[in-house]
């Protein structure tokens, strides 16, 4: 059976391996990896994780003393210990167990327009409305053409707006109609036509505004998703039909929004897309027609 070394045996065996030094105060050894990026250090932490219980002496686990919290670590850095961390796992459980469910489900409630009850959670965690909407406006009275393609209002020129991207991955874009609901869009990616959204129901003078989280959980306003393959990507649209007024007369103005969202891949795989940057590039590009 392998012994544990200590004192003057342990250090002559760790001068055999290179960057692995004793910690201070701790009965652990250490060692220092340096990475790119996130992406290599979260992916190098995982498979460390799957291979570490085949190398880890029964023995040892029972033998080893409480564990001391998990240091930080920034991105692209990874240090390895040999304590164990259940004391932590046990406390980031209960803590994570004491939540207020009403604070948890806050964020959800306000992206669907519910009554959102709890205290905010703060960071990452707090909703943020249409953080991850991209929006365009029609408006035949303001456009540079008179006509009915997307662009942008705040523009001086009120030229034609497209939205081009890279992608490095198969991703799904959604889009969404604001405003009054009735309207529906016509959409192309490099000049070739990928469809038109759904038919709606005319909501005027019923507006759900710049809203749009809501606008696509109500189920009322126009909307489509469609998937997009790696590669270079211009979207551009119009206004296929308007919704309409009191009159029965075309408003021809109103304004949308498109998201793009990685499309989900099956087990670990999804855990070394989280973080790396599906999205190459995004940007919103003006250009006369």
């Amino acid at each position: 059976m392998a012994q544990k070394l200590t004192g003057e045996a342990r250090a002559a065996a760790l001068a055999k391996l290179i960057g692995w030094s004793e910690v201070p105060g701790r009965d652990a050894i250490t060692k220092q990896f340096q990475f790119d990026d996130f992406h290599h250090a979260f992916g190098f932490m995982a498979t460390a994780a799957i291979v570490a219980p085949n190398l880890w002496f029964p023995h040892a686990l029972a033998a080893a003393a409480p564990s001391q919290p998990l240091q930080q670590f920034g991105y692209g850095e990874v240090e390895l210990t040999s304590d164990l961390h259940e004391k932590q796992l046990e406390e980031t459980i209960s803590v994570l167990m004491a939540l207020n469910e009403d604070s948890l489900l806050k964020p959800f409630r306000q992206m669907t327009g519910q009554a959102a009850p709890g205290i905010d959670l703060g960071g990452w965690y707090n909703y943020v409305p249409n953080y991850d909407w991209h929006t365009f406006d029609v408006s035949t009275g303001l456009a540079a053409s008179q006509g009915t393609e997307w662009i942008d209002v705040t523009d001086g020129l009120r030229s034609a707006l497209d939205f081009k991207f890279n992608l490095t991955s198969t991703t799904l874009v959604t889009l969404v109609d604001g405003g009054f609901s009735g309207d529906r869009f016509q959409v192309f990616d490099n000049g070739t036509a990928l469809g038109t959204t759904s038919a709606a129901p005319n909501s005027y003078p019923t507006s759900i505004g710049l809203n749009f989280d809501a606008a696509l959980a109500s189920g009322t306003y126009s909307t489509a998703s469609f998937l997009l393959a790696a590669g270079s990507h211009d979207l551009t649209g119009l206004l296929a039909q308007s919704a309409v007024d009191d009159l029965n007369q075309p408003l021809d103005a109103t304004v949308g929004a498109l998201r793009l969202q990685p499309v989900p891949l099956p087990g670990a795989a999804l855990l070394f897309l989280s973080g790396s940057g599906l999205l190459s590039m995004f940007g919103r590009r003006r250009r006369a027609i």
